[in-house]
């Protein structure tokens, strides 16, 4: 099932966003800070079969037009809100990575009454700077994006792992095409914390993490998990950091049992 684009006009601007499927509960997934909806599409066409799909590009990113650059995360998390209230959503899951993982907190703890479940993927804290809390990962990340595009290979390999670069070549292309850092807003948005700890969080939350990610390591999804009163967690052995694309599969079928309150462990 493909899906076509949509724009929600929003206070300053055209959100584009994708559907999938129109039967089923409803999930918004909010994707990281260099990617775009698209990431989204192969667990979108898993999920479709039993959940009706949302997924959106943030301002600044995809097709979305219009609006300056956030300032905040807190732009963001607004931007988030807007959408649901405009699509006429309530009361539905919503699933952020990476660093759409940090709006999806926000949005649990400033809109919870739009939220009937929060899952996220590696992804970490508000209140917790990644550079600190992984200093070697983060300084490797740099070294390998300064040296772009020369490093494309194994930057691509820290988020994807070896394996599936090898099967998906044009990540490599994807990677040496990006120059030095990316998008200097966005870089800053990635390194801002804000006072919004989990603990703050009072719906129902899944945290899923791969076992192999050097971008977000594990640790710091199981200390978050430990912040997070009745959540849930789950370690994907073998996966990375782009586990909903990587390991999209695996990531749905653990979504569609949370969503059921199936087989899911504290």
């Amino acid at each position: 099932m493909n899906s076509i684009t949509r724009l929600a006009q929003l206070r300053d601007t055209q959100t584009a966003y994708s559907q999938y499927g129109d039967a089923g509960p409803p999930i918004l997934l909010i994707h990281g800070a260099e990617a775009t909806r698209s990431s989204f599409e192969e667990i979108s066409q898993i999920l479709c079969g039993s959940m009706t799909v949302y997924s959106y590009d943030q301002r600044q990113c995809g097709e979305t037009r219009g609006g300056v650059s956030p300032s905040s995360v807190i732009d963001l998390i607004d931007d988030a809100a807007q959408l649901l209230e405009e699509l006429g959503l309530k009361k539905l899951t919503v699933l952020g990575t990476s660093f759409g993982g940090r709006i999806a907190q926000g949005l649990a703890i400033y809109r919870p009454q739009l939220m009937e479940r929060l899952i996220l993927c590696n992804t970490w804290p508000l209140d917790v700077e990644l550079e600190v809390a992984n200093v070697n990962g983060v300084a490797r990340l740099h070294v390998l994006r300064t040296g772009l595009p020369a490093t494309a290979r194994p930057l691509a390999e820290a988020y994807y792992g070896a394996d599936y670069v090898a099967r998906h070549p044009d990540l490599i292309t994807r990677f040496a095409q990006r120059t030095g850092n990316g998008s200097k807003e966005r870089t800053k948005l990635v390194r801002t914390t804000h006072p919004l700890p989990p603990q703050l969080i009072a719906v129902p939350t899944l945290l899923i993490s791969g076992s192999e990610d050097v971008v977000v390591p594990m640790q710091i999804m199981h200390e978050m998990h430990a912040r997070i009163a009745g959540s849930c967690m789950v370690d994907i052995q073998g996966g990375h950091h782009a586990i909903t694309i990587e390991r999209a599969a695996e990531v749905a079928s653990w979504v569609k049992a949370f969503v059921q309150r199936e087989g899911i462990a504290q």
